[in-house]
């Protein structure tokens, strides 16, 4: 089943944390060249000072351009990494909700991730241990009715007053077996 992503910051401390990272390495890199260009200007235009004294006067002018350009591509990198960082924290988000369901609700259900996340074995290990501990819930509750069927005809030949632990024992049978009806529903 395919999901539609409508939300992005499923998990928004390690996403937006992960993107300020990116983001703030890359314009640590990218603030190189800003300043490589504004080196060689300086060093330049003494030398050639009619040729370039044109470009020279601009120089402010074309740092501010070139600041301006690197907000925008810190603002796409960051975006960029929003989007991809959902592909990582959604799979996790939820598993996560998943395992929570087991103890509060006592069920165990199969999870299926959106197309593209990340991850795609979480899923697979997660539902081949929901399978393999449903198989086994499946052998113990058959083993219990067995064993109800043979308390059932030892109940026949025992006496009366054995017949109150038969009674016992079938009680608690019934109460583990219940708890397995409520997942096979």
């Amino acid at each position: 089943m395919s999901y539609k992503r409508r939300i992005y910051l499923i998990n928004p401390k390690f996403q937006i944390k992960f993107a300020l990272l990116v983001t703030a390495f890359l314009i640590g890199v990218s603030l190189i060249y800003p300043y490589t260009i504004y080196q060689i200007i300086e060093s330049v235009s003494p030398l050639l000072a009619d040729k370039v004294k044109g470009f020279a006067e601009r120089k402010n002018d074309i740092l501010f351009t070139l600041g301006v350009w690197q907000f925008g591509y810190s603002l796409i990198v960051f975006s960029v990494c929003i989007f991809f960082s959902h592909k990582i924290a959604g799979p996790i988000y939820k598993l996560n909700i998943f395992l929570k369901k087991i103890p509060e609700l006592g069920v165990l259900q199969t999870m299926h991730f959106r197309d593209g996340d990340y991850f795609r074995e979480l899923e697979q290990s997660y539902n081949a241990a929901i399978l393999s501990i449903q198989e086994s819930r499946k052998l113990d509750f058959d083993q219990l009715e067995e064993i109800r069927l043979y308390l059932k005809n030892l109940a026949l030949i025992v006496p009366e007053d054995k017949k109150i632990v038969l009674t016992e024992i079938n009680k608690k049978i019934e109460e583990v077996s219940s708890r397995y009806q409520i997942e096979s529903s």
